[in-house]
This record gives C-alpha cells, sequence and structure tokens, in this order.
C-alpha cells in the first residue's frame, strides 16, 4: 500500500512486476544468446542483469502510477495510463538492456585494443 496525498494505492500481485521478470528474462537470454553466442561473459552479464532491470523498471512503472495519480487523479491512473505504464516499463528494461550490452561491448573492446597493443 502506497499513501499518496489523499490517496491509497494497493500494489496487487498481478501487478507487483513479478510477472515481467519471466519474459523479461526469457527475451534478455534470447537477445544475448543472438548477439554474444561466442562471448560467454557478456551473455553471463546480460543474463544476471535480468533481476536487477526488472526491479528497475518496476520502480519507473510504479512511479509512473504515482505521479499520475497525485496529479490527474485515481481514475486516470486506472484506466489507460495504467496499462501505458506497463508498456513504458518493458520500453525501460529493453532500453537498460541494450545500454548495458553496449557498455561491456566497449569496455570489452577497449580491453582487447589494449592488449593487442
Amino acid at each position: 500500500m502506497i499513501q499518496i496525498a489523499q490517496y491509497e494505492l494497493l500494489v496487487a500481485a498481478a501487478c507487483a512486476g513479478l510477472n515481467s521478470i519471466i519474459s523479461l528474462g526469457a527475451i534478455c537470454l534470447f537477445y544475448g544468446y543472438l548477439r554474444h553466442r561466442q562471448n560467454v561473459p557478456a551473455f553471463l552479464i546480460i543474463a544476471a542483469s535480468v533481476i536487477p532491470i526488472a526491479v528497475f523498471s518496476n520502480f519507473i512503472r510504479v512511479l509512473i502510477l504515482i505521479l499520475i495519480t497525485y496529479y490527474l487523479g485515481e481514475a486516470a491512473a486506472q484506466g489507460f495510463l495504467h496499462d501505458f505504464a506497463g508498456l513504458t516499463m518493458f520500453a525501460v528494461a529493453l532500453l537498460t538492456v541494450f545500454l548495458i550490452d553496449s557498455l561491456f561491448t566497449r569496455i570489452f573492446n577497449l580491453r582487447t585494443e589494449r592488449l593487442a597493443n
């Protein structure tokens, strides 16, 4: 339960974000497999980042819903914007996976270049 001004937000079990860990995990592992089949450390970093990314993206979703409730009211937060916040959560999660992959690739390439010289 989250208390915001005069509103009490109840987070249902279905909305807690735990279900998204499974689907996000599958997408991340598939992406890691396609992108880093031959690079085991990169694949393991992507696999290990699934749960922290899911928690982070769910935090963003809850924050968006809190702000919608506070500024637009309870009815707005339970309609279309509730579903839109879920889509936003998944977009944040996928962008975070791409960011982690990009950072790891840059670091790995810099390290490889230094060892080659």
